[in-house]
């Protein structure tokens, strides 16, 4: 059995949305555990569990629901994610 782990960083940041979408969805079904660094929305809502760094070091890891009740730090990346994406779109 494969239990290989595929390590991607920021794998469609020059994308255009249509393909990024599929590549998104390719990797939710891979039979694999797939570890993405990325500042898109699909990805971080998608993902099982999220590992949330700050700039002074801290983390947090629980799920996309859950950090965004219970970290206020997770909070405003979220809304600079938001705002970031709707100019790209």
């Amino acid at each position: 059995q494969d239990r290989t782990i595929l390590v991607l960083d920021e794998p469609t940041s020059h994308l255009d949305f249509n393909l990024q979408a599929r590549i998104n969805e390719y990797l939710c079904q891979l039979n694999q555990t797939v570890v993405i660094s990325s500042h898109q929305l699909d990805f971080i809502q998608r993902a099982d569990r999220v590992i949330f760094l700050s700039g002074q070091g801290d983390y947090e890891i629980d799920s996309h629901e859950a950090l965004l009740k219970s970290s206020k730090s997770y909070q405003q990346f979220m809304k600079e994610i938001d705002t970031h994406e709707e100019n790209t779109h």
